[in-house]
């Protein structure tokens, strides 16, 4: 009779291991379905934001190209600016009498003024 309750003994631990089993099992699933679930959300996510920075990118790069075209001629017009500047400056030079600039620079001296100094300041000190 022992060696049937020791059978039986056997038995129910068996099926008792066998339901532990089955319940980690479920348990186990359980928790790859919901890593899965965790993960398929993280890789949309992310693909959303890669989706968001490649237009960002995009766009990023059409600004500069567009700031780049007219920066160019921007320039261009400045140096077409500065030799008009140029060009009417030597007019005026040429068109001044350099004996009454020897007159001013002279009168500058008596008044105890440096002409170099008085040439320098600011236009709009000379008001």
């Amino acid at each position: 009779m022992s060696e049937k309750c020791a059978c039986a003994s056997r038995a129910a631990d068996a099926a008792q291991a066998l339901d532990q089993e089955r319940e980690t099992r479920a348990d186990l699933e359980e928790q790859l379905k919901t890593v899965r679930l965790r993960h398929a959300a993280e890789v949309n996510t992310l693909s959303v934001s890669l989706q968001v920075a490649q237009e960002q990118v995009e766009q990023l790069r059409a600004a500069l190209q567009l700031e780049r075209e007219p920066s160019g001629s921007r320039w261009q017009r400045e140096a077409l600016k500065l030799q008009e500047d140029l060009v009417e400056a030597r007019k005026a030079w040429k068109a001044v009498d350099t004996r009454s600039l020897i007159r001013r620079d002279k009168e500058l001296a008596r008044l105890g003024l440096d002409a170099q100094a008085v040439e320098e300041m600011p236009c709009a000190s000379r008001t």
